[in-house]
């Protein structure tokens, strides 16, 4: 079971630093300005909700103005709209990003989607926008350094747990080197996103003319970023937590064996 869990990660680190457009949905418009408005409206509203929910929490947990039952209901109204504010705020950030990298390539921003058919292909090109003479793409090159910063951290953080916890032997080696191994990762992914920084290699998913491989955008790279961080940081706590559990277990054993010499000393 969990080499296949290893498998199916691979895959999708793989799959996530090759991008392809496999339904063709690169081709089509996915955002327009009208969204941008549409989606930050609705941000104002539901975080203004927000605020007013978790405020009456607050001020009926100190009996104040406003009852208990209204408290809950706040509280309750507060933990179902996180979510949807992390989610709105998500789909607000991918649209911006996506419009910034159209205007890079050169496109004009489209006010409606259905103006021009939904299709790329099919927005007028304003080449004073087109950056065709950058060499470089900056986000990636964002994306690389946050990657080997983690990377620096975790080297940090092993060598503090090794000297923490080193009295552990063969233990504490095994767990040394998992702290290898996530960090060639980081490493590596760190990699692919700088040789993704290179125009006349890679392309935007939104470049339809060109016929470059595409490159992962910034907002998808934060994401993955973000989710190799909590599975690295629940690596680190588990290994903590697992060489801690030994530690206590050898020192019960030891315990009860000093305990049975001097009983029988005793005797």
């Amino acid at each position: 079971m969990g080499f296949l869990i290893l498998v199916a990660f691979v895959i999708g680190v793989i799959n996530h630093l090759n991008p392809k457009d496999r339904k063709g949905i690169n081709q089509q418009i996915q955002y327009d300005s009208s969204d941008q408005k549409k989606l930050f409206w609705i941000i104002l509203l539901v975080c203004a909700v927000q605020v007013i929910a978790v405020l009456g929490a607050v001020l009926a947990s100190k009996d104040i103005i406003l009852s208990t039952e209204v408290g809950d209901s706040c509280v309750l109204v507060a933990l179902i709209g996180s979510p949807l504010v992390i989610a709105l705020w998500a789909e607000f950030l991918n649209c911006v990003f996506y419009l910034k990298r159209l205007r890079r390539n050169g496109y004009e921003l489209p006010r409606q989607k259905k103006d021009y058919d939904r299709l790329i292909s099919n927005l007028p090109l304003n080449k004073s926008d087109f950056k065709e003479t950058e060499q470089i793409n900056k986000p990636s090159i964002v994306l690389a350094v946050i990657c080997w910063l983690v990377s620096f951290g975790l080297l940090v953080r092993a060598v503090v747990f090794w000297m923490k916890y080193q009295s552990v032997g063969d233990i504490a080696r095994i767990c040394i080197i998992i702290f290898g191994v996530m960090c060639v990762c980081w490493i590596a992914v760190g990699i692919c996103y700088w040789f993704q920084r290179l125009n006349n290699k890679y392309r935007d998913d939104v470049n339809i003319q060109s016929e470059h491989k595409i490159r992962v955008h910034f907002l998808s790279g934060i994401g993955f970023i973000v989710l190799m961080l909590f599975l690295s940081g629940m690596c680190v706590t588990l290994m903590d937590q697992g060489v801690k559990y030994v530690i206590n277990a050898r020192e019960e054993v030891q315990a009860v064996l000093w305990r049975i010499e001097d009983e029988g000393t005793e005797i």
